[in-house]
């Protein structure tokens, strides 16, 4: 018999499905019970009950039809997941159990798909994280995904810092709030030395309609905005200033690709590099000299 412990998210249980519907019409994330976890520190311990008032009909994936019970967990969660069915449905290491990705993300629903888990499988036998391992599996499917989303952006919408002998473009998700994001910045002058151009997407990670949002705003529709960005980061005040701008999208966007925190780097092959590196480390796994 395996040995398995679950670590379950403490989440309440209808809250969750609740959060993932409010998350879908606002920033387009199914994954803000994640989010939700990070802000609470202490809830009851959550088991998911699916509501069944706010399970809509869904069409599973084709290729998954064949097997009547991820047919089943495709129909459940899709329209958890503003519609769009989990990249992927296997069966988990842990008995009754089903293993579901959504980008980089993984939780688990059991096989009737009524209750729903996010958290960490461990196999407490071999001492194994199963949920680290599938996310990096995850992670490396994923990538190419990312890689392609990234380029059909518009460069012309990020503040970006070009490397006159540019060997290599590094996306950044960026907080102004930020320390690691303020260290990160300070070592731009140095990556642009080694050939690196920096594109900065603005990513306020305590969301829409908050302070630290209005000033990723007001640095972008400044008349120089990689001025007004280095100054912000600085803690230096800038002036408030409002225009058409693309923060909620580009907010929207990190979400999307797997952004949870900053700074947040992508590199060109897709790779997703989470927090501060140093400039020697980063160049080199970046492949430069």
């Amino acid at each position: 018999m395996n040995k398995l412990l679950i670590t379950i998210t403490l989440l309440s249980g209808l809250g969750l499905v609740s959060t993932f519907v409010l998350a879908e019409s606002e920033i387009g994330n199914a994954f803000a019970a994640k989010e939700a976890k990070e802000k609470t520190a202490a809830v009851e311990a959550g088991v998911l009950k699916a509501d069944d008032s706010l399970v809509k009909k869904a069409e599973p994936k084709k290729d998954e039809g064949k097997d009547p019970v991820i047919a089943n967990i495709i129909k459940v969660l899709t329209p958890l997941f503003g519609g769009e069915a989990p990249d992927n449905v296997t069966k988990s290491g842990a008995p009754g159990m089903y293993e579901i990705t959504v980008g980089t993300e993984v939780i688990y629903v059991n096989n009737d798909a009524k209750y729903m888990f996010v958290g960490e499988v461990i196999d407490i036998e071999s001492k194994r994280n199963l949920t680290s391992i599938a996310k990096k599996r995850a992670e490396e499917a994923y990538k190419v995904k990312r890689k392609e989303i990234i380029a059909k952006q518009d460069v012309s919408k990020t503040i970006s810092f070009k490397a006159k002998d540019e060997k290599q473009v590094l996306t950044i998700f960026t907080d102004i709030d930020c320390p690691y994001c303020s260290k990160l910045h300070n070592d731009v002058p140095a990556l642009n030395k080694k050939g690196i151009t920096v594109n900065y997407y603005l990513f306020p990670r305590s969301g829409p309609n908050t302070p630290s949002f209005a000033k990723a705003i007001s640095a972008w529709c400044a008349d120089d905005n990689k001025e007004a960005l280095t100054k912000a980061k600085e803690r230096k005040a800038i002036p408030n200033k409002t225009c058409d701008n693309p923060v909620v999208e580009q907010y929207t966007l990190g979400r999307k690709i797997g952004v949870t925190g900053t700074p947040a780097l992508i590199t060109e092959d897709g790779t997703l590099i989470p927090g501060y590196m140093p400039v020697n480390i980063l160049v080199e796994r970046l492949g430069l000299k």
